[in-house]
């Protein structure tokens, strides 16, 4: 289960800047009640924008913040798993005649967890495209 609420903003003047953010929180249930290290609950931040820099070409970023707590101890390290999750996202949005949208973007991932095996930070890359059916 999960909720939230946020909220989309157009600012003013030539660039069509708009801005938006959320805030959420939810729990996941485990299947198998002797496993409550499964289930965790968690709440979470997101926040970014767009910024017009021609008329098919957009500035595109967001920033994401998740702490997750989970529901027993698990068997391997006898103590209950907590992460923090962060987000970050910049890329560009180029549109083609009307209809495709090539995105290139770049994103950093890091997951600060208590236990080492979900502990990582990450770059990557990509490059999406997508046609928009009229």
């Amino acid at each position: 289960y999960s909720g939230g609420v946020g909220i989309v903003h157009l600012l003013a003047g030539n660039a069509s800047p708009v801005v938006y953010a959320s805030i959420y929180a939810g729990t996941d249930d485990e299947r198998d009640s002797t496993r409550p290290d499964f289930g965790r609950t968690y709440f979470g931040i997101r926040g970014g924008g767009e910024y017009s820099l021609r008329q098919d070409l957009k500035l595109i970023g967001s920033a994401s913040y998740q702490y997750s707590k989970y529901g027993g101890d698990d068997p391997l390290f006898q103590e209950r798993r907590k992460d923090n999750f962060l987000f970050l996202r910049s890329g560009l949005e180029y549109t083609y005649q009307e209809n495709w949208v090539f995105t290139p973007e770049v994103r950093y991932l890091v997951n600060d967890s208590n236990f080492v095996i979900n502990d990582f930070d990450r770059w990557q890359v990509f490059a999406t495209a997508r046609y928009n059916f009229n």
